[in-house]
């Protein structure tokens, strides 16, 4: 009976994912929170140092292992390659992979020397996925009992998406930058089973699209600051000749999305940085104004794309993933703009949730008629912090600064709260995706007007214009949104009740909407124990929560990353399990 490992193997944002022969998902967690090094670009996916530890606590050393990769073949390689398939999955078939220039997989890459180094980089997670591994096993453990899978790229996003999903059938959208062909894929879900609907040939993707936007907007997509555009666009104004020249440069065919040739392309990038540049003279908010329209843009043919996927007619529950699916600011759009009744995006519907998707795939080939498994449709399922550090910890801060709340530090800590306090919080298992969900969060009290301005400034170190997400208890949502869905991994935003904002300023974005997150006592007893004792103490059943780190660093991995942000920051106390530490300095 085999441990099934999924590795995310890309040359960013490489994850490792575990699922036990009972098909209990035992681990997910990005490279990048270990390494703290934002996506982790260029690091082995299934490191060494890394998997050892993995497999150590969570599996038996000497078992039988499955090492599920997350791609099929390097995009448009133009070969056939060999995919493991399985009754009830559709698997792609490579035979008609449309031989295309390297400089079409992504247009939009300049200059020519990024194309080079993203293409080398994806070889090289490509090729090297498995063999430390490999190596790890026999050299350490004497074992030998490792098969390697591959699966291709886009099934892994939706495989993630729909077992993680709550739904028995749905239609499933992937969006992102690329997969081994074209960058859209449309899938229908049914009963456990996955197949294609329709693939996007390409060039053409709405990640790639994005991804400039982020550059003209002055950020860099490398480090995935894609969120800091769709943050600036609710400060931009609209301008038509912009948003003109933007919409020519892609084109929704179904569910296909399609770039115009070379030429074309070039001469509208062209117009367009010539139109910014003459609008930066005289418009000191130009940046805000791009992002308003790529933001625009993205959202209409988005909404192209759901609809031509509606027609197909055989569900109104819609699942979403790939990178585009982050973003909320879209997400929160969806059953307004579209057929769709019901939508689901997964806690990790980039390339790092795709560890997961491989590893599920895995599985279920083996275990083609097993029940969905219901470990597969949480968030907790990262590393926890070692006890033996928090022993230290309390060995050796002063006395005065650090007391033991057990059972009643929820209380202690939304006193603190309710008194201004910033409070780092770090509880449990961490969160496996890029959003802190109460586990490893910085909080604070939404009812101050100054306070967003306060932790973007002394504790985040980032941009003014970057908004905070609320925590909702959500018994009590519709009290304060209109029209709002469960949203547990912030993947919609929604619009405040006009009598809200100014209740909660500090969680009020520029355009009268918030990044949800609902807090029930099912998925975060916890956490949802705090928001309810701070509703107590003030009437608010809301509280200010953002990842626990700093601008360009990834969310914080152990104790001593905690302890460091604490006294490096403008954070006033950090609470670890029951204990709560009060800033101090000898």
């Amino acid at each position: 009976m085999p441990y099934y490992i999924g590795i995310s193997n890309g040359a960013h944002d490489p994850a490792v994912a575990v699922i036990a022969p009972d098909g209990k998902l035992l681990f997910a967690e990005a490279l990048e929170r270990y390494f703290q090094k934002k996506r982790a670009w260029d690091i082995a996916p299934d490191h060494w140092v890394f998997l050892d530890k993995v497999i150590t606590e969570y599996c038996s050393p000497n078992a039988e292992f499955v090492l599920a990769t997350s791609w099929s073949s390097l995009p448009f390689a133009g070969k056939k390659t060999s995919i493991f398939s399985a009754e009830n999955l559709d698997y792609a078939d490579t035979s008609s992979i449309k031989q295309l220039p390297d400089r079409e997989i992504s247009p939009f890459l300049q200059p020519e020397s990024e194309m080079e180094w993203l293409t080398f980089s994806q070889g090289q997670a490509f090729h090297t996925c498995g063999q430390y591994l490999k190596r790890l096993l026999w050299h350490k453990y004497g074992n030998s009992r490792l098969t390697i899978r591959s699966f291709e790229h886009h099934l892994c996003h939706a495989s993630m998406a729909c077992f993680s999903s709550s739904f028995n059938e749905a239609l499933c959208l992937i969006v992102d930058g690329e997969g081994e062909i074209g960058a859209a894929s449309a899938y229908q879900y049914q009963e456990g089973c996955l197949k294609r609907l329709q693939r996007s040939w390409g060039p053409g993707s709405l990640g790639a699209f994005y991804s400039k936007i982020t550059q003209l907007c002055g950020f860099e997509w490398r480090k995935g600051e894609e969120g800091k555009v769709m943050g600036m666009a609710a400060y931009g104004q609209r301008n038509d000749v912009i948003i003109s020249l933007m919409e020519k440069m892609i084109r929704i065919d179904d569910c296909r999305i399609v770039f115009p040739g070379p030429t074309l392309l070039n001469e509208l990038l062209v117009q367009l940085n010539t139109v910014i540049a003459n609008e930066r003279k005289g418009n000191t908010r130009i940046e805000a104004d791009i992002a308003f329209a790529g933001q625009f843009v993205f959202e209409e043919k988005m909404v192209q794309l759901l609809c031509n996927l509606h027609e197909k007619g055989t569900s109104d529950n819609l699942v979403l993933g790939g990178g585009c699916a982050l973003n909320s600011a879209f997400n929160g759009k969806i059953l307004e703009r579209t057929p769709f009744q019901a939508v689901h995006v997964p806690c990790a519907p980039g390339d790092d949730g795709n560890a997961v998707g491989a590893a599920i795939l895995a599985f279920r080939a083996d275990h083609s008629q097993g029940k969905i498994n219901p470990s597969w449709q949480t968030a907790f399922s990262g590393s926890r912090m070692k006890f033996d550090t928090l022993d230290r910890v309390v060995r050796f801060f002063p006395a005065q600064c650090i007391s033991y709340h057990p059972g009643t530090v929820h209380r202690e800590v939304a006193n603190c709260l309710s008194q201004g306090k910033i409070v780092g919080w770090v509880q449990g298992r961490a969160e496996f995706g890029p959003r802190a969900l109460g586990n490893r969060s910085i909080l604070a009290d939404p009812r101050s007007y100054d306070m967003k301005d306060l932790i973007n400034l002394k504790v985040k170190f980032r941009e003014d214009f970057r908004p905070f997400a609320p925590s909702v208890l959500e018994e009590y949502v519709n009290d304060w949104f209109d029209g709002p869905i469960a949203s547990p991994y912030m993947s919609f935003t929604a619009r405040w009740k006009d009598n809200a904002c100014t209740r909660v300023p500090a969680v009020v974005h520029q355009d009268g909407t918030g990044r949800l997150q609902t807090v029930t006592s099912d998925m975060n007893q916890k956490y949802y124990d705090l928001i309810a004792a701070f509703y107590d103490l003030t009437g608010i059943p809301i509280i200010l929560n953002t990842s626990f780190n700093i601008m360009g660093k990834p969310i914080i991995h152990d104790i001593e990353d905690a302890v460091a942000v604490l006294y490096t920051t403008g954070l006033d106390c950090l609470c670890i399990e029951d204990y709560l530490i009060q800033k101090a300095f000898r």
